[in-house]
């Protein structure tokens, strides 16, 4: 698997929804993550 952190095929954007994930949720995951000094 490759996927990666952020993105429109970041792991919010793939993985997000098949937990059950809404759209606004999706957006705020994505800039939770692209903040992590990683």
């Amino acid at each position: 698997m490759n996927n990666p952190l952020c993105g429109d095929h970041g792991a919010s954007a793939i993985f997000g929804p098949q937990k059950g994930a809404s759209a606004d949720d999706v957006q705020f995951l994505d800039a939770a993550l692209s903040t992590l000094p990683i």
